[in-house]
């Protein structure tokens, strides 16, 4: 059986439309007017999606969180007639929380029918006390939607987590909240293969225990617990699901970005498609960019700085075409200036804000704080064949320099340490000792300390640098003088990529990434290939990754195969040490008790 190019937006869109609009012979909302009501994670689930204006064309009239007070309830205390007219669609995670809210509703209903989704499979006691709470009998209807989890692009997606930085931690630093988090990572992986109705065959890095524990997991639920229900029949083509750890590789989180998509997030932040540029034109100071609903984005959101920025004058050159002041831009402030004095701001000229502004902030940020030395010297560091004297010379001179940022001078800092702390481990530690001599901030030198002895163990089983095998030392060499390189800030290569093409050819070594649970079939299914991957990265997924996901999917270069990368969140180089230094002080509080 082939299994069809799916999109994790489409699939998330289908099931909304499903909810506010019905399939055709549904009756629940019989026209009346709808207040879609959602909790914090599905009000994301959605959001990343559907813009305003989608949810009101699907007759959504007011929108309300679970746990917040809103417009809907000022409405049914005022003009009671007016609520009772209308019906209400609750989208919420199966929790216990939810429950419990959703049952106050009932015992004084403020509409006059109620639709209840859930984003998972419910629980049957859960479900008694949801209807014994129906005393007024107004609930039309109870489903389960399984789409819980974050949909970012197609081929993109995250499970949220109420404490993201547990991932990093030793399972039995909290072993409460560890086990939280492997069921919620459980819960979310399932309901991916519940809306793609397709059982993956579950591998997983032996090298994480975090792995282990969810690949046993997702095991017991979907081939024993409630087997029938993951039973899709099977696939010639037998669809993979292959769970890694973020410490398999910690060099792609730490790396500057250059490219469109993956720049915006690591120097201006963004969550859930949204970000927060200074100087927005928005009230609120944020942007969304959606490959969904920003055409000019998921047109350029691969693309290198350089080539964006030309793209963005002829944006400007553009819009710009109708109006007799034309002149010539000299820069990025020249461009942004014009933008402002726009009359008559229309779809394409807040496009045209948007993407000028965010370019204008994204090269402030790059002229203030050196950007491309500092990402020359980190692509030398990661790319290049070993050198630790003048790598070392080139971040000490960084170090030292009172103008360059802190925290850059803490990745590069980093980076040599997981290079060089075999080869050259005197060097490393100067290079700590200079940086605190700059004035660092106490926290974070005791973080990158903290990160340092983590990896200096894992660092000796992992080729993180590819130089530490002879094919691997060759393969790098040939890289470096193979014409064709796009650009000296992004050669560098995330190491999930060969993994998914070992993966797609069934040439995945078993003793490194074994089936959870292996039956006695699994010696033959490991050698075939796989026309459907799923790569769920625990810690945290980048937006480099996302690009080399896509690159992989895009023409002839897939071969037929179909890659989706999810995770348990995005992270940049600011989130991924932040997570660190969290797990850093739970540890010395645990150690202080």
């Amino acid at each position: 059986m082939a299994i069809a190019a799916m999109s994790m937006q489409s699939i998330v869109w289908s099931y909304l439309t499903r909810m506010l609009q019905g399939d055709g012979n549904n009756t629940t909302h019989d026209g009346m007017m709808k207040v879609l009501i959602m909790d914090e994670e599905t009000v994301r689930m959605v959001s990343t999606v559907a813009s305003q204006r989608d949810v009101l064309r699907l007759g959504v009239y007011l929108t309300e969180r679970l746990d917040a007070p809103s417009t809907a309830q000022v409405l049914s205390q005022g003009t009671g007639a007016m609520s009772q007219q209308m019906s209400a669609v609750y989208f919420v995670r199966p929790t216990k929380d939810a429950i419990r809210r959703i049952r106050l509703e009932l015992k004084a209903p403020r509409f006059g029918r109620y639709a209840v989704y859930f984003s998972n499979v419910v629980s049957d006691m859960r479900l008694q006390d949801l209807a014994e709470a129906d005393v007024y009998e107004r609930i039309r209807e109870v489903k389960e939607v399984c789409m819980d989890f974050v949909a970012l692009d197609g081929h993109h997606f995250y499970i949220p987590l109420a404490n993201p930085w547990m991932s990093f931690a030793p399972l039995h630093l909290d072993f409460g909240a560890s086990s939280d988090m492997v069921d919620r990572i459980t819960q979310g992986i399932a309901s991916v293969m519940l809306s793609m109705r397709h059982r993956f065959q579950i591998r997983y890095q032996r090298s994480s225990d975090l792995a282990n524990r969810v690949a046993g997991s997702l095991h017991q639920l979907t081939y024993q617990d409630q087997r029938e229900l993951y039973d899709f029949g099977s696939h010639r083509d037998g669809p993979v699901l292959l769970l890694l750890d973020r410490t398999l590789d910690p060099v792609t989180p730490l790396l500057s970005q250059w490219t469109y998509q993956a720049m915006i997030h690591e120097i201006l932040g963004m969550k859930d498609n949204i970000v927060r540029c200074p100087g927005s034109s928005e009230e609120d100071g944020r942007y969304v960019v959606s490959s969904l609903h920003d055409a000019f984005f998921k047109d350029n959101m691969y693309l290198n700085f350089g080539d964006v920025g030309m793209a963005v004058k002829n944006l400007v050159d553009t819009v710009s075409a109708d109006h007799t002041n034309v002149r010539a831009f000299n820069s990025i402030d020249d461009i942004a200036e014009f933008v402002e004095r726009l009359p008559d701001a229309t779809q394409q000229q807040g496009i045209t804000a948007k993407h000028v502004g965010i370019m204008s902030a994204l090269s402030k940020e790059v002229e203030e704080r050196s950007l491309m030395t500092v990402s020359g010297v980190e692509q030398d560091v990661c790319c290049q064949s070993s050198n630790p004297s003048s790598h070392y010379e080139s971040i000490l001179h960084i170090v030292q320099d009172p103008r360059m940022n802190a925290h850059d001078k803490a990745r590069l800092v980093l980076l040599y340490a997981f290079r060089y702390d075999d080869e050259a481990p005197q060097q490393a530690s100067s290079l700590f000792g200079a940086i605190e001599q700059s004035g660092i901030d106490p926290l974070l030198l005791d973080t990158i300390r903290y990160v340092r002895k983590l990896w200096s163990v894992q660092s000796k089983e992992l080729d993180l640098f590819s130089d530490k095998t002879l094919t691997s030392r060759f393969a790098n060499l040939a890289k470096q003088h193979l014409k064709g390189v796009e650009n000296v800030y992004t050669q560098h290569k995330p190491a999930l990529v060969p993994l998914i093409e070992k993966a797609s050819k069934g040439r995945l070594p078993v003793s490194e990434y074994p089936f959870a649970l292996q039956h006695k079939d699994d010696a033959q299914q490991q050698q075939k290939s796989s026309t459907l991957i799923i790569v769920c990265i625990i810690g945290g997924s980048t937006y480099e990754e996302a690009k080399a996901v896509a690159e992989m999917n895009s023409g002839e270069l897939s071969g037929g195969v179909q890659v989706i990368l999810g995770s348990t969140g995005v992270q940049n180089s600011h989130s991924f040490l932040q997570d660190l230094g969290q797990v850093r002080r739970l540890e010395m509080y645990s150690h202080s008790r």
